[in-house]
């Protein structure tokens, strides 16, 4: 019985460390493999630069930040919703970049919300499926 109870105690132990964000940091540049990890890359201040690692499932958020450079490295990102699009902008945003992407999957590839106020944003060589 000890022994099963230590067993669970480690199990939940890395359960917990293992909750977290899921991307790789080298210096202020984070590469992602999941849309929820890139949002937490684009919303972390130590991460200016945030690539794709894979192809992404997902909706990439931009919600009130700044000096952010988006790289896909021709990855894509893909939403099968007509509800969802694949890049959003919110809030207040300055000097964003989204560079290198293949959109595809939306009615809309980039959409900038209503109240959004946006300034200096590079959208350049993507491509829109």
């Amino acid at each position: 019985m000890q022994r099963q109870k230590i067993l669970i105690g480690i199990l939940l132990v890395f359960g917990l460390f293992s909750i977290g964000f899921c991307y790789d940091q080298t210096g202020n540049t984070c590469t992602c493999y999941a849309a929820d990890d890139c949002n937490n890359a684009i919303s972390s201040s130590s991460c200016s630069v945030i690539k794709l690692g894979t192809d992404i499932n997902g909706q990439i958020e931009f919600n009130s930040v700044s000096n952010k450079i988006l790289d896909g490295q021709g990855h894509s990102i893909i939403v099968y919703s007509l509800l969802g699009d694949p890049v959003k902008l919110t809030g207040t945003n300055t000097n964003i970049t989204i560079e290198n992407c293949n959109i595809s999957g939306s009615k809309y590839g980039i959409w900038f919300s209503d109240g959004t106020t946006n300034t200096n944003i590079t959208i350049i060589g993507n491509l829109f499926n």
